[in-house]
């Protein structure tokens, strides 16, 4: 009964350093997935943040592009508008 008694012990003591080790190995495995998670999302807002800065320069240069294409057409229509004023200002005499 004592040799029975002994062995509960040592499986209990056993079961006791596993369980430990396993808690350990998962709090291990908890930080290196939280490391993976961090590193995954400063590298994704990184990206998107490039990606930002990409697209703002491009609406930048296109809106650009379009103010400097609707002087042109104001340059254009104040020119066609002065010469339909000449040309009815020659009809007339």
């Amino acid at each position: 009964m004592l040799g029975f008694l002994f062995s509960c012990r040592a499986e209990a003591k056993k079961a006791k350093t596993d369980l430990s080790e396993a808690q350990e190995n998962h709090r291990r495995n908890e930080q290196l997935e939280k490391l993976k998670m961090d590193h995954e999302y400063s590298s994704n807002m990184t990206r998107l943040a490039t990606e930002l800065d990409r697209v703002r320069m491009e609406l930048d240069r296109r809106t650009e592009q379009m103010q400097r294409e609707l002087q042109k057409w104001k340059l254009q229509a104040e020119v066609r508008h002065i010469l339909h004023m000449i040309y009815i200002r020659m009809k007339m005499y």
